[in-house]
């Protein structure tokens, strides 16, 4: 008797799973795949760096340092450059950048 309950009871939690499988591949036949747009810096953008690595929460957030946009890379990658011209040896990950807007005094 205990096995034919058991049985039972399996079949039942495979149908249940069968068709939770099935209404699930229903819901992705009508899902949108949604549109992901990467931030992108053009050339010429000033930006700043990211402090991954700050000794305190009262530290900056931000390098005082301004760079500048060379070139960027499909795999959202950028090259920089500083003030006095020199171009950055490692290319930075977009998500250790921040566009900077400077005042004019």
């Amino acid at each position: 008797m205990l096995s034919r309950t058991l049985g039972f009871e399996r079949s039942v939690m495979q149908q249940d799973r069968n068709i939770q499988i099935d209404d699930y591949y229903n819901l992705q036949e009508y899902d949108e795949k949604l549109i992901v747009r990467r931030r992108y810096f053009a050339p010429g953008t000033k930006v700043i760096r990211l402090i991954h690595n700050k000794s305190s929460k009262m530290d900056s957030n931000y390098k005082t340092e301004v760079f500048t946009v060379v070139s960027s890379y499909n795999n959202g990658t950028f090259e920089l450059q500083d003030k006095a011209g020199r171009v950055i040896k490692r290319r930075v990950n977009l998500a250790s950048l921040r566009k900077i807007n400077l005042r004019s005094n």
